[in-house]
């Protein structure tokens, strides 16, 4: 399976695309296979996606496809007649489907915002809509998607950060969000298709809080010198040079520093490389901006 270099923008498609992208991604297959030193080889089975194999899992494994895994989701928003737009881009395992549906406004760029599924076929996760755990964590990933430069984005939001989540809305959340779990890998289609409106309605009470958190990182100065620091940290040598470079053509703050990363993550690389960068723009305004859940 191929996987070119592309922007961000290149994954954008609008919902009346909706069932082409479904039908255009590629199917996986189990078959099969021999290896050496193995006691039982009928035990394990090959993945393989356009004639090549890309993963090995257990014969009790039950494959579900991208397709399969999306379908609902789509269903859903159709079904409430919520407006959306999308991105769906892979790797050779994973697809990663994020879903804009609402939109922050600021003064130089409005941000779509969403969430993201993720849906696997080597058996490392099962399908997840939106990244939330109840029990686990009180911090919601948002998925966005800047106007101004295509940039796509990350943003953990901390439900019990008073800063940024009134209590009132954290509540109304965590509730929609506990409901949306009904959301699982496998189970009936109709359950997944009511649960996504759940995640809509949240996804409206967090347009504020996600608005906050970008403020705050608005009034964060950052000299250069930090600026390289923080690039170290967060995100290591590798394409720090590009991002460095990027970093002069933003506002000199945290803000900045993370539209630097967002942009050359979405510009030109693959998605693996892509997804990578931006859950570490989205440690840069966690850790930088103490955005974190208590405990």
């Amino acid at each position: 399976m191929n996987h070119p270099t592309q922007t961000f923008w290149n994954y954008m498609r609008k919902s009346d695309a909706t069932k082409a992208t479904l039908k255009d991604i590629p199917k996986a297959t189990l078959r099969p296979i021999k290896m050496r030193g193995v006691d039982n080889p009928k035990s394990i089975m090959g993945v393989v996606v356009e004639d090549r194999l890309v993963s090995t899992v257990s014969k009790r494994y039950k494959l579900v496809q991208h397709s399969e895994a999306f379908e609902p989701i789509f269903k859903g928003l159709h079904r409430t007649g919520t407006p959306y737009d999308f991105a769906l881009y892979q790797t050779d395992t994973k697809a990663f489907l994020s879903v804009f549906v609402d939109e922050v406004e600021l003064e130089d760029s409005g941000i779509r915002l969403g969430f993201q599924a993720l849906n696997s076929i080597d058996g490392t996760t099962a399908i997840k809509y939106l990244a939330y755990s109840e029990n686990v964590s009180k911090t919601i990933e948002i998925v966005g998607y800047r106007l101004a430069c295509s940039n796509g984005m990350k943003v953990r939001v901390p439900l019990e950060e008073a800063e940024f989540v009134r209590k009132e809305v954290r509540e109304k959340v965590e509730k929609l969000l506990t409901m949306s779990q009904k959301i699982a890998h496998l189970g009936d289609v109709e359950h997944k298709i009511e649960a996504v409106q759940y995640v809509v309605e949240a996804m409206a009470l967090l347009k504020d809080p996600v608005k906050r958190i970008i403020e705050k990182a608005k009034n964060k100065k950052v000299g250069k010198k930090e600026a390289k620091l923080l690039i170290a940290q967060y995100v290591g040598k590798r394409l720090s040079t590009q991002i460095y470079n990027q970093f002069y053509d933003e506002e000199q703050t945290i803000w900045g520093l993370y539209n630097a990363i967002t942009f050359v993550a979405s510009h030109g690389v693959q998605p693996t490389t892509m997804n990578g960068l931006l859950n570490k723009a989205a440690d840069l305004l966690e850790g930088e901006l103490a955005v974190k859940t208590k405990g």
